[in-house]
């Protein structure tokens, strides 16, 4: 299993409104430190706390949110939680 760091990272959706908010594929984008390449990650599988499990099998550790995300989030009156910045619905 590989783990990297991910800074500047936000959440990227496939927004279609005819699939269901429940059923769309949730992932992340944001900078690998590891290899200094802006990615962007095969499905969230399972989040604890900073860390994120995806699809693949890498583990990603995050660091700082893109500030243009966060204000995205403060705009739709999102509340973030640093500690457990990804919520999964079931």
């Amino acid at each position: 299993m590989k783990t990297y760091h991910l800074e500047e990272w936000a959440i990227k959706s496939n927004d279609s409104p005819y699939i269901a908010p429940e059923c769309r594929k949730i992932k992340l984008t944001g900078f690998r430190v590891e290899d200094r390449k802006y990615v962007t990650t095969s499905t969230i599988v399972k989040a604890v706390g900073n860390c994120i499990y995806t699809r693949s099998g890498s583990v990603y550790i995050l660091g700082k949110v893109n500030p243009d995300y966060k204000q995205w989030m403060k705009d739709k009156k999102i509340k973030f939680d640093p500690n457990n910045p990804i919520t999964i619905r079931k």
